[in-house]
């Protein structure tokens, strides 16, 4: 893939995954010459961190997916089953009136 291929004002970053396991990251940007210098820096600099951080920081970026993933699935495993069933209201507050909890109506700090 060219940068010429790209749309206009367009960014990428292309990850390759080798046979051999390794990954190999390429960042490619076809931005226009009449686009703002200071959104065009800004956008450059935010590729090139993204690029230097999956060259070199990957165990990290892959954490932050891994736990992305990870809450993902129990989000929908909580969803499909019926984990939580809380007891009716009358219960708790009778619960409470019995109990020797302190009701501190201002602030403390």
């Amino acid at each position: 893939m060219k940068y010429t291929d790209l749309p206009e004002n367009s960014m990428c970053i292309l990850m390759e995954v080798t046979d051999e396991g390794s990954l190999s990251v390429s960042a490619m940007q076809n931005l226009s010459d009449q686009l703002d210098e200071e959104v065009a820096d800004r956008s450059l600099d935010l590729l090139n961190g993204i690029n230097l951080t999956l060259q070199n920081g990957y165990e990290l970026t892959e954490g932050f997916g891994r736990t992305a993933r990870l809450l993902a699935e129990a989000t929908y495993f909580e969803e499909d089953s019926k984990m939580h069933e809380f007891e009716d209201e009358e219960p708790i507050l009778d619960a409470l009136a019995e109990s020797n909890v302190i009701k501190i109506k201002k602030r403390l700090n």
